[in-house]
């Protein structure tokens, strides 16, 4: 199977990679650098998907060779409540049927969420209030590390896209 991934983060091709490793589905996968066509730092659910499709589709612009190609995006979302971070990834089959997972969403600690808004990268203000948490509950330090590798999520979004291509006469 020739999966095309619409990004070259060494992340991202490892999560494909253990994906359908854990699915002993035998894949070559090709990364391609390519632009989501949104913001560096998306913000709302919406734009998040939209950039997760986008990197699938831009993905195979120059080849007709594969079966399936992935988008992956993250970003963040706002509630009344809080902000939060979720993962997205698009799967675009060879017919150009587009199946859409979307992660559970993690909260992001209000101070981090605070400066995000003030125009801070997100990127940089997780990690930094990730070592200020160094003596904090167990439970912070896996969703700020979460909320930092994404791992977890990504895999989440991505085996929901692939139940709805694997079961696509339920998903049209």
């Amino acid at each position: 199977m020739i999966i095309l991934l619409g990004t070259t983060s060494e992340q991202k091709i490892n999560i494909a990679k253990r994906f359908f490793k854990d699915k002993n589905i035998t894949v070559n996968f090709v990364p391609t650098e390519v632009n989501s066509d949104i913001s560096d730092q998306p913000f709302g659910e919406d734009l998040i998907i939209q950039g997760s499709i986008n990197r699938a589709r831009n993905a195979v612009q120059d080849t007709n060779n594969y079966d399936l190609s992935i988008g992956f995006e993250g970003g963040i979302g706002k509630t009344d409540t809080t902000g939060y971070y979720l993962c997205v990834a698009s799967i675009l089959d060879a017919q150009k049927n587009i199946y859409t997972g979307v992660s559970r969403k993690n909260p992001i600690p209000d101070q981090v969420m605070q400066q995000v808004k003030n125009g801070a990268y997100f990127a940089t203000v997780i990690r930094e209030f990730e070592k200020d948490i160094s003596n904090e509950s167990a439970e912070l330090q896996r969703l700020v590390s979460e909320l930092i590798h994404r791992t977890e999520s990504f895999l989440e979004a991505l085996d929901l896209a692939w139940v709805q291509y694997k079961n696509s006469p339920y998903f049209k």
